[in-house]
């Protein structure tokens, strides 16, 4: 049932939607196990700006999960990360000093 109400989110561009599809897939919940379609969605997602697809993309190139594993594809998408959320920080910190 949830998987019929992300892929109705996903129609209206929910980028939530997108991730919980890949997540869908990924583990086979309302839906048969495939993950191919589970990295597409996660991609998807993380494209339009979801962080929590987009450590979940990473993951799935850590593991070989849908995709030929790939540590260092694994570790720049981390690193990536990373440097995204230590501009978060530095913004916050900056912000709380005004």
């Amino acid at each position: 049932m949830a998987f019929s109400w992300y892929q109705k989110s996903v129609e209206n561009g929910n980028i939530i939607g997108q991730y919980y599809l890949g997540y869908c897939y990924e583990y086979g919940i309302g839906i048969e196990k495939d993950e191919k379609k589970s990295i597409y969605w996660y991609e998807e997602a993380f494209k339009n700006g979801n962080i929590d697809a987009k450590l979940y993309y990473a993951d799935c190139y850590r593991l070989g999960k849908g995709v030929k594993k790939n540590e260092i594809k694994h570790l720049n998408i981390m690193k990536l990360l990373m440097l995204n959320f230590n501009l978060v920080i530095v913004f916050i910190m900056e912000s709380e000093q005004k």
